[in-house]
């Protein structure tokens, strides 16, 4: 049940990453999408390997309150793609789906013990 929860849940955080991507008007090249992968993978690299050897409350939280900020940016610049494509209530039915999903994802990684 973890690893099913885990997969669902990055597998939605691909939309938040390629969705600013989804108004382009040319194709991203490769080094592109290497680099952002890069930029987006290496400080999780980097920060399992600094976490496992050293730890502060402090460093936590600012982290937590740096990707929340993320989370809201990213969040925005979607739902201003989405709201030039779709209509209001297409729009509100894919978030409150989205939570849900969240939700459902929560709950099935609690029911499975994690």
């Amino acid at each position: 049940m973890l690893i099913i929860g885990f997969a669902a849940h990055n597998a939605t955080e691909g939309f938040g990453i390629t969705g600013p991507l989804t108004n382009l008007t040319e194709r991203p090249r490769t080094r592109f999408l290497l680099v952002a992968g890069l930029v987006g993978g290496a400080p999780t690299f980097v920060g399992t390997i600094l976490g496992s050897l050293w730890t502060s409350q402090f460093v936590y939280i600012l982290f937590l309150a740096l990707a929340g900020g993320a989370l809201v940016y990213v969040s925005l610049l979607m739902y201003n793609v989405a709201r030039a494509q779709l209509t209001n209530n297409l729009l509100m039915l894919g978030i409150f789906l989205g939570l849900v999903a969240g939700f459902v994802t929560d709950l099935l990684v609690t029911l499975g013990g994690a």
